[in-house]
Order: C-alpha cells, then structure tokens, then sequence
C-alpha cells in the first residue's frame, strides 16, 4: 500500500489503521536483534502519568492468537499502535512545542518549551505498508514473515541501462538456516582485511546453522564479542562454517582468508 499526502493542520498525529477481525491473543513486533514480546502495559495506581498506546517497531508489528494472525510491515516508519482487530502505523506527528504542560497522557511541562515549528511536518508526505494475513505465531511464521518483509520493502525492479559495460559477478557469505536472520555485514574495526558477520537465532529453541563463503579457502572464522573480542580459537574452514546457536542467541563472528601458504 503505498500512501501520499498533504499535511495541512498543526499539534496532530495522523495513522493510517488496518482492520484485521484478529482479537485477543498477543503481540510481537520486530527489534533491533528480532522479534519481541510485546504485552500490554498497565500503569500503576495512582500513577501522574497515563501508559501511550503506542510502541516502537523495525520493519513489522504482529497480532496473532491460537488461530489467525496478521502482520502489518512498515517502510521506516517506526511507532504502531495494537487494539482488538486493528494494526495502527503512525504516519507522521506535528508537533509545535519541545514541551507543552496540558498534555491529557502528563500534566506539567517535561522540558523547555520551546517552539519547534519545522516539527509540524507541513507539506507532502508518503509512507509504504502492507498487511499479511496468516496462521498462529510459529518459527515457520517468522521465516515467512520475513521473507515477506523482504519482498515488501526490497523488491526485485528491472531497469534499462543501454551503455553498461558487464562487469562480471560477484559473490559474497551466505547464511543458511530458517531460524537464523543475517543482522550485519560489515568491515572489521579492528582488521581491514577482515569482515564481521553478526546472526540472530529469531526462535526460542537451539539451531544450526551454515555460514557460506563466497570461495574456496582457507578461512579464518573467530567466535567474538560486539566489540569484536575474540572469544576463542580460530576454526579454519574450506567454505562453508557451521555452528550451533542457542534459544534468541546472537553470533558474532570475524572472517578473513587465510595467507597463501598458511
């Protein structure tokens, strides 16, 4: 679904709502190392402060009960909001003041209140979204669903260069295993001739997994931390490095190819 608009009113917020006929059950968006639980939260007695209805999500948000389940999958839009049978995306807010005292959620100013009118967010706006309509929560779901966030927000699109010169192919590590996402492929810090590869295991149970080098070896593969500590002794493989991940375990490993000879 692709929205376009024009802003014209001040101090709002403005969601675009999916009607879903999915009620009760639980709520699950995705996070920054995969999906998590996201339960209702009720606000204490006597509390000054009313709990928001919204929450934040990375590319999708999930309501599913023992029976049906829906999806709602964002394009960087990163605030939804859950209620019986219905999927909220918040496609912009308009906000005139960094504080204002006669909020309805929290009486009283929470900073200074100054004025922020570039945060009105006036003129032309456009958001991309999609709704996917499944079964019950599962790790076959959550592969599914991922899938699905890929060909929403990373379509295959063809195009037409007449004057491009083929420049061959090139490879790169895959990953193989349906319980395990590629979060990260970067540069390492701390090796320019190496590269860090960090895998989450989405599920609630222990995985293998493959990690695929684009070529024959050797490869050097160490287990490491965030910072890219190692953790342990390098495995030297041909092409391929299997492992085995724990329940929501995240892997961090830092790859280079061996020196001729070595």
């Amino acid at each position: 679904c692709e929205v376009r608009g024009r802003n014209r009113r001040t101090n709002h917020r403005l969601q675009l709502v999916w009607r879903t006929d999915v009620h009760g059950g639980r709520v699950w968006a995705d996070a920054a190392f995969g999906p998590v639980l996201r339960p209702a939260i009720v606000a204490p007695p006597h509390t000054h402060e009313a709990v928001p209805d919204t929450m934040p999500l990375h590319r999708w948000v999930m309501q599913a009960n023992p029976m049906f389940g829906a999806t709602m999958i964002a394009d960087g839009l990163a605030e939804a909001a859950v209620a019986d049978g219905r999927l909220a995306l918040t496609l912009l807010r308009a906000v005139g003041q960094l504080s204002v005292a006669d909020l309805p959620e929290r009486r009283g100013h929470a900073g200074w209140p100054s004025p922020t009118p570039q945060a009105q967010c006036l003129g032309t706006f456009e958001a991309r979204t999609a709704l996917y309509l499944h079964g019950p929560m599962s790790d076959d779901l959550l592969s599914r669903v991922r899938d699905v966030c890929d060909d929403v927000l990373l379509p295959l699109v063809g195009d037409s260069w007449r004057d491009l010169a083929w420049a061959g192919s090139y490879g790169g590590p895959a990953l193989s295993g349906e319980a395990f996402e590629l979060s990260a492929v970067t540069v390492a810090n701390t090796d320019p001739d190496a590269i860090v590869l960090r895998v989450v295991n989405l599920t609630q149970r222990s995985a293998w997994g493959t990690i695929h080098m684009p070529t024959h070896g050797p490869w050097s593969v160490v287990r490491c931390r965030l910072d890219e500590t190692a953790i342990g002794a390098a495995d030297i493989v041909d092409r391929a490095f299997s492992f085995e991940a724990g329940p929501r375990e995240i892997l961090t490993v830092r790859v280079k190819r061996c020196p001729l000879g070595a």
